[in-house]
């Protein structure tokens, strides 16, 4: 299954609507895709997560990621640079939590996590 149909599915499973939030990220975020990876995202201010458009954003806040070396990828492909990437996890007790992330510590981290 291509990332792109993960995705759909996993909307789909929650019930949430992929074609409206995909809409919406190729209108107000980022959407990348390709045959291996998918994501999408927006600019975020940390401290207002939810207020849209962020004003003075901080943060990538990653939507969704599908595919491997994502996040990775994704810091290659962003519009601009900001200090922080975010996201919540999609399960679990800390569905509803915040995961914010310094963007050069990450970057650091998935560098020395890929090496051989």
């Amino acid at each position: 299954m291509t990332p792109l149909a993960t995705a759909k599915k996993h909307y789909a499973d929650s019930g949430k609507d992929f074609e409206q939030d995909l809409v919406w990220h190729l209108q107000s975020g980022c959407v990348f895709n390709t045959p291996d990876r998918f994501m999408m995202g927006h600019a975020i201010k940390v401290d207002e997560p939810n207020v849209w458009p962020a004003k003075e954003p901080d943060a990538w806040y990653v939507t969704y990621a599908a595919g491997n070396g994502c996040l990775q990828w994704f810091i290659n492909q962003a519009p601009y640079p900001l200090p922080f990437i975010a996201w919540r996890r999609n399960k679990g007790d800390a569905i509803n939590t915040l995961k914010v992330y310094a963007t050069e510590q990450l970057t650091k981290r998935i560098s020395w996590a890929a090496q051989p």
